[in-house]
């Protein structure tokens, strides 16, 4: 069987550290598409998770707080 050759990603650079890598994410956004490296994605998405967990347990305790004053 003939083996399909691996494209080779060209070098892209990071909208936060500002690197040239060949190992990014692209992240979809209203600019357009723009790429993350393996670190600065991770970072990101650990970070965007966080700021979503706080935001919940802040409206949970706000609909608690609204029913025991019901």
């Amino acid at each position: 069987m003939n083996k399909k050759k691996k494209k080779d990603k060209p070098c892209q650079n990071c909208i936060d550290c500002n690197n040239s890598m060949n190992d990014y994410y692209p992240v979809f956004s209203n600019r357009g598409t723009v790429y993350r490296c393996v670190e600065c994605y991770e970072l990101w998405l650990t970070r965007s998770t966080r700021i979503i967990s706080v935001n919940s347990k802040d409206i949970e305790a706000s609909t608690e707080f609204r029913n025991r004053a019901l």
